[in-house]
């Protein structure tokens, strides 16, 4: 299932599917301060006559700079350290959490962008949840929109894998950008 991002921005976006559904929807208020990203997913309507979209909240993440971000989810507040754990020693860019059905999950991100794993501890085989896609300009080929990839192995959790995708792609590019500025000299 191939959701479609409205912009590159994730924290101001909406996912569409293939049909043009309006799956879930990302806001961000510009407020002074910490940011909070607030995602909403599509509540099914029980009047077939009405066509309207209707959203319910799914989750939020306060977003911090000097204390840790945090999510708010099922009823439950995390920081993203306790959530989204990284590498135990020294640095890289992947991020681990479990899955809502007890599962270990991992996004990874290389130099084309974000992708999300479960792996089998038994096997020691993993298998891929989710791949992020950026937007092309379609200088060669067609124009792509920014968008996120979800495998039938991830889309028993899906609102899982849009949360834990805002955040990732939120800190690729943000480390993408400080990379930028520091080979630029800037």
């Amino acid at each position: 299932m191939l959701l479609t991002m409205s912009t590159p921005n994730p924290r101001s976006a909406a996912f569409t599917n293939d049909q043009g559904q309006a799956l879930f929807k990302c806001e961000t208020p510009s407020t002074a301060g910490h940011k909070t990203t607030r995602i909403y997913k599509i509540a099914p309507n029980a009047d077939a006559d009405d066509m309207r979209d209707r959203f319910v909240l799914f989750a939020e993440i306060e977003w911090h700079v000097l204390a840790p971000s945090r999510f708010r989810f099922d009823g439950k507040e995390v920081t993203a350290k306790e959530y989204m754990h990284g590498p135990k020693i020294g640095i890289g860019w992947h991020r681990c959490f479990t899955g809502p059905d007890g599962k270990p999950y991992r996004w990874e991100a290389d130099i084309k962008a974000p992708r999300g794993y479960t792996r089998s501890r038994r096997t020691r085989t993993r298998t891929t949840c989710a791949i992020s896609q950026r937007s092309g300009k379609g200088a060669i080929g067609k124009a792509q929109h920014a968008g996120l990839e979800v495998f039938e192995e991830g889309r028993h959790m899906l609102g899982t894998i849009v949360l834990t995708f805002v955040y990732m792609l939120k800190m690729f590019q943000e480390y993408e950008g400080s990379v930028h500025s520091s080979m630029l000299g800037t």
